[in-house]
């Protein structure tokens, strides 16, 4: 699942992750203190986001 953020979440890890699961494969998980990628617009592309890697 991809969530595109506003910029403003990319400045600290302020966000809180939960994992559910509806079928008992995986047990449930929290993660907290998360930094979302920070990515250019104009060349990602959603279809194909693994093979976007930002620039160092």
């Amino acid at each position: 699942m991809r969530i595109i953020l506003p910029l403003s979440y990319s400045i600290g890890p302020t966000l809180i992750c939960i994992i559910l699961d509806d079928n008992d494969e995986f047990n449930a998980s929290i993660l907290d203190r998360v930094q979302p990628k920070l990515i250019n617009i104009f060349q990602f592309d959603i279809n194909n986001p693994s093979s976007y890697e930002p620039p160092a």
